[in-house]
């Protein structure tokens, strides 16, 4: 992929995340999920293996219904009545999971326990960020800092899980798939 793809990818997908949270905030919550699912048909399509693309869409799909739907459950995230489009989960919130399992084809192939660690890491500090943008745009209700640390907590957990999803049926030879190994740093001597 080259970089002038990459940045529009990484602009449709910004995009699609804007309109499915500022969909719900207004009132629309089908709107995001609609564009959500025109995007993933389109991935999978302009995908070198469907049956991978298809298959990590509907695994991320499944992983994050899970996941909002337990956050929600334990009552740290809830919807305001305009945001609220099936449950316990909202199909809006699931759209974004379902983008995200259309863009792990970029994501680099991890090959360490370290480097799945650190994804994991970054997936829980990194998702309270987004789930506070959501809250500031009036889309969803976080019940105070212990409600972040279990949407923390989640990620934590689900972050590993995107990552074998986004390495499934992808050789690691693959000359396009970035690869990400995470080396000992060089220490000089003094």
């Amino acid at each position: 992929m080259t970089r002038r793809q990459y940045i529009a990818v990484s602009i449709g997908q910004y995009a699609l995340w804007y309109a499915c949270v500022e969909g719900a905030a207004r009132g629309i919550p089908w709107v995001g999920p609609v564009l959500v699912l025109l995007w993933s048909v389109g991935a999978v399509v302009v995908a070198n293996d469907r049956i991978a693309m298809a298959g990590r869409i509907l695994g991320c799909t499944g992983l994050g219904y899970l996941a909002d739907s337990a956050v929600v459950l334990t009552g740290a995230l809830s919807f305001p009545e305009q945001a609220q489009l099936g449950g316990p989960s909202t199909v809006w919130m699931v759209a974004i999971w379902t983008l995200m399992g259309s863009l792990l084809h970029l994501f680099p192939v991890i090959k360490t326990l370290r480097a799945h660690a650190i994804a994991a890491a970054v997936g829980a500090l990194g998702a309270p960020l987004a789930y506070y943008a959501g809250v500031e745009l009036d889309a969803a209700f976080v019940d105070g800092w212990g409600g972040y640390g279990i949407i923390a907590l989640s990620w934590l957990v689900a972050t590993p899980f995107l990552m074998l999803l986004g390495n499934w049926r992808r050789p690691t030879e693959e000359p396009d798939a970035p690869q990400l190994t995470l080396r000992k740093r060089a220490v000089r001597p003094r």
